[in-house]
């Protein structure tokens, strides 16, 4: 038998998935607050907050990534953090936020590995089970520990 694990984005669903209840790690990106309708037209910094919550009170674990370069503050990077842990999201991923396309939002600001090293200290200081912190971290780095 082959085992395998899945990790979920929401927007693959449209935030419509009638059995979610089979999944075993939630995940959604989190931008902060300010940045969130830049990043994501249709998203809803608290909706998905709220998201994160109902599937936490379900007993479902849930994780979030944050994409670091889009020109956030220090400050909004921790907020963000405290919102996901009120929230009870147990796993966090923050990378550098790459171009995609021409049509997505430039890179604003290139962030050095000593950032992120101190993001993952911040975010295990929090309470956050799994920080999975670095330039090349996606939400699914590592995510076979997340489980």
């Amino acid at each position: 038998a082959v085992e395998s694990d899945a990790t979920v984005l929401m927007a693959q669903f449209e935030s419509q998935c009638p059995t979610w209840q089979e999944w075993i790690v939630w995940a959604r990106h989190l931008p902060d607050r300010r940045l969130t309708k830049q990043v994501r037209i249709q998203a809803r910094y608290d909706r998905s907050l709220e998201v994160l919550y109902r599937l936490g009170k379900a007993g479902m674990k849930s994780k979030s990534g944050i994409m670091l370069g889009l020109g956030e503050t220090d400050e909004e990077v921790i907020e963000t953090m405290d919102d996901l842990r009120s929230v009870g999201v147990q796993v966090i991923t923050l990378g550098q936020y790459l171009q995609p396309t021409k049509k997505h939002l430039p890179v604003a600001e290139w962030i050095h590995p000593d950032i992120f090293a101190r993001y993952k200290e911040i975010g295990l200081q929090k309470g956050f089970q799994y920080v999975e912190s670095g330039p090349l971290v996606r939400s699914s780095y590592h995510a076979e520990k997340h489980i």
